[in-house]
């Protein structure tokens, strides 16, 4: 078995179809190569980096990281998202072969002058990457909901009055939205490249421009609860940042055309002032989203900066956790 560093763009036909195999083996998903270009190759870089495990040249393992630039305390820095780190199980011989891929990735980051990586771990390898790669714990990224039709979660006795209430509970809440409170800007905040939405965005996801706001979200039925993940919300008049005027156009819209929905979530760590929205309590969370980092280059005063998870706006638009 052989650990091989290569970027997007140095992968042949086969080794991607290798790839695609191993990958949706191991997460139970469907994705084309189609879809793997996209996500890997729009980035600043146009392309992202990879460290593959490899036996007979069939990619069994991978752990990938795409680059991004981030505004930290308003100064332009290099950070890579790691993202899609799965060994197959057949090829789990060596509980170090994930130390040894990163750290054989690590240099080529270093080389094409990534400052640090970032990485939301599941459950499962939390410890692992924070224990044995010693990557340092940032905070986690909570949970805000807007109940739509909980009646639908709850069962049927009683659905028709919970689900009027909830619905009511939505409607009423916006008319106590007074004025239009723009986002303040965060210490630590993704630079937004021309090639951002086209990474970000595939056709699962559904925009919508209304006057000046644009919006993005997705539909997912989660064991039975049709959840509406509201991903981003903008206002171009105000300088493409977060206000309450268009988390209001995107909250109407989803009420009057998407009646179907139960839940409207916000995963992030920032919200506008006046938001309707709920914050979920940390047991009641499908999955935490734990927030860690390792640097290479930043200085002392930077990462004190980025350990605090209070100076950051991150969540779905940065993070694909859905």
């Amino acid at each position: 078995m052989i650990i091989e560093v290569q970027t997007s763009k140095d992968i042949d036909s086969k080794e991607w179809a290798t790839y695609q195999a191993s990958f949706n083996k191991v997460f139970g998903k469907d994705n084309t190569i189609k879809y793997f270009n996209k996500k890997y190759l729009n980035t600043i870089d146009d392309k992202s980096y990879h460290v593959f495990l490899k036996e007979n040249n069939v990619i069994g393992g991978a752990c990938t990281c795409i680059p991004f630039e981030y505004f930290i305390a308003d100064k332009k820095y290099r950070i890579g998202l790691m993202v899609d780190v799965f060994i197959e199980e057949k090829f789990r011989k060596d509980p170090l072969f994930l130390f040894r891929m990163y750290n054989k990735l690590k240099i080529s980051l270093i080389q094409n002058k990534i400052d640090c990586t970032i990485a939301v771990p599941n459950e499962n390898s939390y410890s692992y990457w924070t224990n044995i790669v010693k990557w340092k714990y940032i905070g986690d990224i909570p949970y805000h909901i807007l109940p739509v039709n909980v009646g639908n979660i709850f069962g049927i006795k009683f659905k028709g009055v919970f689900n009027f209430l909830s619905n009511l509970y939505c409607r009423v809440s916006l008319l106590f939205i007074y004025g239009n409170s723009v986002q303040e800007k965060s210490c630590v905040e993704l630079y937004r490249s021309n090639s951002f939405e086209n990474h970000r965005y595939f056709e699962f996801h559904i925009r919508k421009e209304i006057d000046t706001t644009v919006f993005h979200y997705r539909i997912i039925n989660e064991n039975g609860i049709e959840t509406c993940y509201l991903i981003d919300f903008y206002n171009k008049k105000n300088q493409y940042r977060r206000d309450t005027e268009s988390l209001k156009l995107a909250i109407k819209y989803l009420l009057k055309y998407e009646k179907n929905i139960h839940l409207i979530v916000f995963v992030g760590t920032r919200l506008i002032p006046q938001s309707p929205f709920i914050k979920l309590a940390k047991k009641n969370e499908p999955k935490q989203l734990h927030l860690v980092f390792d640097n290479f280059s930043l200085n002392d005063k930077v990462v004190e900066k980025i350990s605090n998870i209070k100076n950051w706006d991150f969540g779905l638009i940065n993070y694909d956790v859905r």
